[in-house]
């Protein structure tokens, strides 16, 4: 009974609190709650649905630096209050179902990570808008956007991205150089045609069957590729993109995709590649590459920059060597060298690897190379060959060393007869002197 008591008299409490702000006016009612953070050092406001506007918004709310998220949704805001300029702690930003038509002053709030401006009033977004570095979720749905700006690229943190419910005719390109960026929408807008380009985002799978880029007229791609979801209008995309490029250019963009999104697995295979760009050995976290069926001649010696890599796939090119920076691969498990022009194989990789492909599931595969008769089969006769090319690497690589001794001893003693005559050639001419 005392329980239920207590209960209706804080529930009377509540009553009169809120029966006391109906009668204050909107700026009665921000001053208390602004005053009330002040005293508390909240670090959130809310100050939504109170019809306020810049007449009413209380001036003392710029003294609340500490202040961190602020909630102005519901108002009638037709631009940023300046005096949110002063709230140099302020990340979360929320302004949805006000009459904003410009942002003009919203580069002042650096720090931001969340905007949120739905249901506002604004055809553009301004450039002091992309100076916002830190920022990494973006709301503008529900605006009478028409276009976005290629500087939207200068935010380089952004993960989330809503523009739907605009008249957007496209998605920019620059999008594609936004490396975090993994959720966009731009559902319900005016798109008929999305560029190739944006395959080349790289989107979370787990946003596959949300929102993404229905209710548009869009002529390309189809409906059906739309129908299958998120990850087969990209792999489209993708592919009309790579039709336009260049087989170099393909390999290039593929492995700038895989850097950013740290892939462990790269195909390159079927390109027409007849070079591997050295960008390659960006990819430092790769474990499996497949440069199978391309016009390769040789490899670069930055592959030897791959060190986590186990599967390495080079079937049926025309690699004539490869560089002795492949010994680097002590994580290799297994090469397939096989169709190729081959004539000899480094040290490094028959040699100082051979414990490497005797482990379980390991393995060399480079029959079907000039290094081998044109009739061996994969045979305990091709094991047998392989132990003579094996031996015989040995044998070069312990005359290469002891030519180099060699020629170490033999520049040594020159160096010495020189310093020796010198020396003498001194002597003399302190004794002529």
């Amino acid at each position: 009974m005392r329980r239920l008591l207590i209960i209706f008299i804080l529930l009377l409490a509540t009553s009169a609190v809120f029966a006391q702000e109906e009668q204050l006016s909107p700026y009665d009612i921000a001053l208390a709650r602004i005053e009330e953070a002040a005293q508390t050092d909240a670090t959130r406001l809310d100050l939504s649905d109170l019809s306020l506007s810049h007449n009413t918004l209380p001036a003392e709310i710029g003294e609340l630096e500490h202040i961190q998220e602020l909630i102005l949704s519901g108002n009638q805001f037709d631009s940023v209050p300046p005096e949110l300029a002063r709230l140099t702690d302020l990340v979360h930003l929320y302004m949805p179902n006000n009459h904003l038509n410009n942002l003009s002053g919203i580069s002042n709030l650096s720090q931001l990570r969340i905007l949120v401006l739905d249901r506002n009033e604004l055809s553009e977004l301004p450039t002091e808008l992309f100076t916002l570095r830190s920022l990494n979720y973006l709301s503008v749905a529900y605006n009478q956007l028409t276009h976005l700006p290629s500087e939207i690229a200068q935010l380089s943190n952004l993960r989330e991205l809503h523009a739907d419910h605009n008249l957007l005719t496209t998605i920019p390109v620059e999008l594609t150089q936004i490396q975090w960026l993994n959720t966009i929408n731009f559902s319900y807008n005016q798109i008929r045609y999305l560029p190739s380009e944006i395959g080349y985002l790289n989107l979370s799978e787990e946003n596959e069957h949300q929102p993404f880029i229905d209710g548009n007229p869009l002529t390309n791609p189809s409906q059906a590729v739309i129908d299958e979801g998120m990850s087969a209008v990209l792999a489209y995309l993708r592919n009309q993109a790579d039709e336009q490029l260049a087989p170099y250019d393909i390999a290039l963009a593929r492995i700038e995709e895989a850097e950013a999104s740290e892939a462990a697995t790269l195909d390159l295979s079927d390109l027409g590649l007849t070079v591997l760009p050295p960008e390659i050995g960006q990819l430092t976290n790769l474990r499996a590459l497949y440069l199978g069926h391309n016009k390769l001649t040789s490899l670069p010696p930055e592959i030897g920059k791959l060190t986590q890599l186990t599967v390495l796939h080079a079937m049926d090119n025309a690699l004539t060597s490869l560089p002795a920076e492949i010994g680097n691969l002590r994580n290799l498990c297994v090469a397939e060298l096989g169709s190729n022009q081959l004539t000899s194989l480094p040290y490094e990789l028959l040699v100082e690897m051979e414990g490497q492909f005797n482990r379980p599931n390991c393995y060399l595969f480079v029959l079907q190379n000039p290094l081998f008769p044109s009739d061996i089969e994969m045979t305990s006769s091709s094991e047998a060959w392989l132990d003579q090319l094996r031996e015989q690497a040995k044998r070069d690589h312990d005359l290469r060393q002891a030519s180099l001794a060699l020629l170490r001893i033999v520049t040594g003693i020159a160096v010495l007869v020189l310093v020796a005559r010198r020396i003498k050639g001194s002597n003399k001419k302190r004794k002529l002197a």
